[in-house]
């Protein structure tokens, strides 16, 4: 974040997914069962409804809050911890990726 401070500079709600996408990595993806999972998206809700505001309180649901320097890399910038435009960008950077790797590795 630091990196790109000019991205998330006077933006809650850039701040607020990122911080979402980050708590997501570290702890939803580490439960195993569904209950865990419902539960965390509950104190996820309460938190940002309290600690931020109630209209960003669907943020951690929503699917576009992906953050990835790697797409930035591939687009032959420098590296930027940002969020992923659309699920479908991300889709055609991995298998960019994977493309190159096997093309290597083969």
């Amino acid at each position: 974040m630091l990196s790109q401070f000019q991205f998330f500079k006077g933006g809650t709600l850039k701040i607020a997914k990122l911080w979402s996408h980050e708590c997501k990595r570290v702890f939803e993806d580490r439960f195993i069962n569904i209950e865990d999972i419902n539960q965390f998206k509950i104190y996820m809700r309460e938190c940002i409804s309290k600690c931020i505001s109630e209209e960003y309180a669907e943020i951690p649901f929503d699917e576009s809050s992906i953050f990835t320097s790697f797409i930035q890399a591939n687009k032959g910038f420098d590296p930027a911890y940002i969020v992923a435009e659309s699920m479908q960008e991300l889709k055609n950077t991995l298998e960019s990726k994977l493309a190159e790797y096997n093309e290597v590795k083969s």
